[in-house]
């Protein structure tokens, strides 16, 4: 799936003229010269800057959502990005109240996976923009007649709902970066307590 999704990036999104039809991610080189190819569409596409000022004082909402089973693109990116953006914007209330991140456990990309992964995200930020009334918990769900597939092919939908309803489950908002900083804090106890080199004359 990641192959898949970089090659037609690279081919139809990637650079300011379209490579040939036959150009594949393996056709790109993984190095200085091949990333300053990207910069000048990149510089349009990358959504990495986290001060979100602009778009607070036109009254934006955002809900950020990211299933931790997803294959093609890490999940740790999104909630490193929702970790800058609190860092930015004033800490974890000030964000909270025009962005709100939820972590899906068991999809895979965007949709599908192992466990419920069928939801509905317009509603939510329809009564968000239009009635002052924020997200909190999301209903997944996973119906029969999906199976691992999800059924989310039409987000308005909410999912299929057509089927019997055989899991459910809340996604519960998070609050804030906490797996991402104990993943830290980890790193930074194993570095700690690794073994140090002795030094021999």
């Amino acid at each position: 799936m990641a192959a898949g999704i970089g090659s037609g990036y690279l081919k139809y999104l990637g650079f300011p003229q379209s490579p040939p039809a036959s150009y594949q991610a393996a056709d790109w080189h993984f190095t200085v010269e091949g990333f300053d190819q990207l910069r000048t569409v990149g510089a349009t596409y990358n959504a990495t800057n986290p001060d979100l000022t602009a778009f607070v004082e036109h009254g934006g909402k955002l809900i950020l959502y990211h299933g931790w089973a997803d294959p093609a693109i890490p999940p740790f990116g999104t909630v490193a990005y929702y970790q800058a953006v609190q860092d930015t914007m004033g800490g974890l209330e000030a964000t909270q109240e025009f962005a709100r991140l939820y972590m899906v456990p068991g999809m895979f990309h965007c949709s599908g996976g192992d466990a419920p992964s069928q939801f509905d995200m317009l509603t939510p930020i329809q009564d968000w923009v239009e009635k002052g009334e924020a997200p909190e918990a999301i209903i997944a769900t996973q119906t029969s007649g999906s199976g691992m597939s999800g059924g989310f092919a039409d987000p308005t939908a909410g999912g299929n709902t057509s089927d019997t309803v055989v899991h459910s489950a809340t996604l519960s908002l998070s609050a804030d970066s906490d797996l991402y900083r104990l993943r830290r804090c980890q790193r930074r106890r194993e570095f700690r307590n690794a073994p140090r080199p002795t030094m021999r004359h």
